[in-house]
């Protein structure tokens, strides 16, 4: 069975809280991290450790 998670995305502006944009700004050393971890890594172990359906979808680990 595939896995499911839950949507995220960074550029979906918000109704009440602010936009992550507005607290972290570009080239900041978050920023780099979260691209690293979004595009560079092997996150698969990760992925593999979801077997199972239970509760909600988990966030997406990227």
């Amino acid at each position: 069975m595939a896995k499911v998670f839950r949507s995220w995305d960074v550029d979906q502006g918000w109704l009440l809280p602010p936009s992550l944009h507005e607290f972290v700004p570009p080239g900041h050393m978050a920023q780099f991290v979260r691209d690293t971890v979004r595009e560079g890594l092997d996150l698969s172990a990760l992925f593999d450790t979801y077997t199972e359906e239970r509760g909600n979808p988990p966030h997406h680990r990227a």
